[in-house]
């Protein structure tokens, strides 16, 4: 289960606690949830992403920040 919340500005906010994210059949299906719709959405990841991941989620409108383990 994925956090997801909405900033005061409207975007949607998910965030993953997680080491690496790479795009698979599961991402895919979470970056294409019809009731995820919103005109900004972000996907915060504490570790790393790759870059498969990263275009990917671009790709399904999303903007996707990595390394925000601190």
């Amino acid at each position: 289960m994925v956090p997801l919340g909405i900033a005061e500005d409207g975007q949607l906010v998910a965030a993953a606690a997680i080491d690496y994210a790479y795009w698979d059949k599961t991402a895919a299906e979470f970056a294409h949830r019809k009731e995820f719709k919103a005109k900004r959405r972000t996907v915060l990841v504490a570790g790393a992403a790759s870059e498969r991941a990263r275009q990917n989620f671009e790709k399904a409108g999303w903007q996707l920040r990595s390394g925000l383990r601190g």
